[in-house]
């Protein structure tokens, strides 16, 4: 099924519904409400996603004293498989930064500022050598990076 809707510039964007995306991304939404709710107790936690041609953007907010904050853009869920993907730019994914699926977001601890898997073999992801600063990024096991990766430890 097709159908169209706006986006944040006020386009009309063609979207293809695959219903088992859409109702297991509304439950990751849902879940990760309540886990930043439970991390930013005071302040009220608002979700968003903005549906889009090939990704959608997923916003994060708070509510303090009945005003909302500025919305701000957290990660990037692709359309086609479901995978999460950190932010390059407003427009754009950092499809380096990968953050498992919405299908399996409850093997990842939401509450820091970059998600990390409780268990990376059952999340299906390899962490790779840091490259810079304390930051580690984790790649999909089966991709390049993650065959690089276990090749160097091996």
């Amino acid at each position: 099924m097709i159908e169209s809707r706006r986006n944040s510039f006020g386009d009309f964007v063609k979207l293809t519904f695959n219903w088992e995306y859409e109702t297991q991304k509304q439950t990751f939404k849902n879940r990760l409400a309540a886990i930043l709710q439970k991390a930013m107790k005071p302040a009220r936690v608002v979700v968003v996603i903005e549906p889009g041609r090939k990704y959608d953007k997923l916003l994060v907010g708070s509510l303090v004293e009945k005003k909302l904050s500025k919305l701000d853009l957290k990660f990037f869920i692709d359309r086609k498989d479901g995978s999460i993907y950190g932010v390059k730019s407003p427009v754009a994914p950092n499809t380096m930064h990968y953050y498992g699926t919405i299908y399996t977001a409850d093997l990842w601890d939401w509450t820091q500022e970059y998600p990390i898997p409780y268990d990376a073999a059952a999340a299906g992801v390899v962490a790779l050598p840091r490259t810079y600063g304390e930051y580690v990024r984790y790649a999909k096991l089966g991709s390049k990076e993650a065959k690089k990766a276990l090749a160097m430890t091996e």
